[in-house]
């Protein structure tokens, strides 16, 4: 366990991040002059921020030992991002020591995902299939131009697959399932040249 030394005046309280913590933000630059953190969702849904009442920052490339706990006094939306206001922190400086850092949240605060919605954790390692064919595990989701896709560990090689509604057969979360019905040559446009699957 790391231990924070008396030179260490950081806002927050230095604490092990909880077991039922999730992700879900990354502190960009700060909003103002007052130091509230501005979020980016992992979910790219920042109204699921709003009912939060603490917040643990974690350094990227750190491990959970060095979090920082946050009370949370107000989140509002501000285009894809929340700002938060955490109390101890009232600087601009203050936040913007903490930009680039893990923001995380206890699960039970944040609200129920709807019947076709997931996060982030909710898939990754699952298994993305084609039919019945196992395409790779699920590394990651990403954003391109508006549209959701699923990062998947191909054999060691990197694919993006469209997380398209329409495309969706079964959503398993319990079992590490994901089946899709994935457009002919989709996969196939993704090889390097010279290469087939």
């Amino acid at each position: 366990m790391t231990v924070m030394g008396a030179a260490d005046t950081r806002p927050g309280r230095a604490e092990a991040l909880p077991e039922s913590a999730l992700l879900v933000a990354t502190v960009g630059r700060p909003h103002g002059v007052k130091g509230e953190l501005r979020l980016y969702p992992v979910s790219h849904q920042p109204e699921r921020l709003e009912g939060l009442t603490a917040l643990w920052l974690v350094p990227p490339d750190a491990g959970s030992e060095v979090a920082r706990r946050f009370e949370v006094e107000e989140v509002r939306l501000h285009g894809r991002a929340a700002l938060a206001t955490v109390r101890g922190m009232s600087q601009r400086e203050e936040a913007a020591a903490f930009a680039g850092w893990q923001a995380h949240a206890l699960q039970e605060e944040l609200p129920a995902w709807g019947p076709d919605e997931f996060g982030l954790v909710e898939v990754l390692g699952a298994g993305l299939f084609d039919g019945e064919t196992l395409v790779g595990e699920v590394t990651g989701l990403v954003e391109i131009s508006g549209r959701d896709y699923f990062e998947v560990d191909h054999g060691g090689r990197r694919l993006l697959v469209p997380a398209v509604k329409d495309w969706l057969v079964e959503l398993d979360l319990e079992g590490r399932r994901i089946v899709m019905e994935l457009p002919e040559g989709l996969l196939e446009a993704q090889e390097p040249e010279g290469r087939s699957s």
